[in-house]
């Protein structure tokens, strides 16, 4: 009798075992399958240009590619936020391959939170405009084969001049949001330098991380806000 149960045991253990192979089988395969998801960046991209006939690219060299064309629409959108410009987006090619992909840069014109505007200061000295408020947000994305890494640094200053009559940068909010595709996660950071009365500078950095690698990928905005009212893009870029 004891045998016959250890027969049974065994033969129960063996269709136990059978009836899992091909769920095992199955994963194996997909495993197989998912391992260009696992692959970096520029390991896809070599591929694809491999498949043109084209050369390959280091990523160090694609990387410098892809500043150069952020460098120079960072530059660009710049120019127009000095025109008084606020609704921007510049897009540049990565090089000068199709398959290198793309940057972007927008600048979001964003209206600011309601406050009293244009009410007079007096003073026995000068008359000059109570403080305003006015909202930045600035976004730079790297889109290519098998990835998309984009990151948004936004907030509001409030502005204008102080009882000596210096203009100033009298208070700030600030936040970043960076984003992702699959197979990747975000993470951001953002802090800010007061410089002097009158300049903050608001440093943000957005980490994009490979699921199935370690391996990191890092954007960057810096943005200078001013006592009169003005900002501008200080440092764009991405790097790994």
């Amino acid at each position: 009798m004891k045998k016959l149960i250890s027969a049974a045991t065994v033969l129960a253990l063996s269709l136990s075992l059978g009836a899992f192979t091909p769920k095992n089988a199955n994963a194996d395969t997909n495993v197989e399958s998912n391992v260009t998801e696992e692959q970096k960046p520029i390991d896809k991209l070599n591929e694809a240009l491999q498949k043109e006939g084209a050369q390959k690219i280091t990523e160090d060299e694609y990387f410098d590619l892809a500043n150069e064309a952020l460098e120079k629409a960072r530059i660009e959108v710049n120019k127009q936020l000095e025109e008084g410009k606020e609704d921007i987006k510049v897009e540049e090619k990565i090089g000068d391959q199709d398959s290198y992909g793309t940057v972007t840069f927008e600048t979001e014109e964003v209206q600011p939170l309601p406050t009293v505007k244009n009410q007079l200061v007096q003073n026995s000295d000068y008359t000059a405009l109570a403080y305003q408020n006015k909202n930045y947000s600035h976004t730079i994305t790297m889109k290519g084969i098998g990835y998309q890494f984009k990151m948004r640094t936004f907030g509001s200053f409030t502005h204008g001049k102080n009882s000596k009559g210096y203009a100033i940068v009298k208070g700030y909010t600030y936040q970043c949001d960076a984003q992702t595709t699959w197979p990747y996660s975000a993470s951001d950071i953002v802090r800010a330098d007061r410089v002097d009365q009158s300049y903050v500078k608001v440093i943000s950095k957005g980490t994009f991380t490979a699921l199935a690698q370690a391996v990191n990928y890092h954007g960057y905005i810096d943005i200078g806000l001013y006592g009169t009212g003005n900002y501008k893009v200080l440092r764009s870029k991405f790097d790994h």
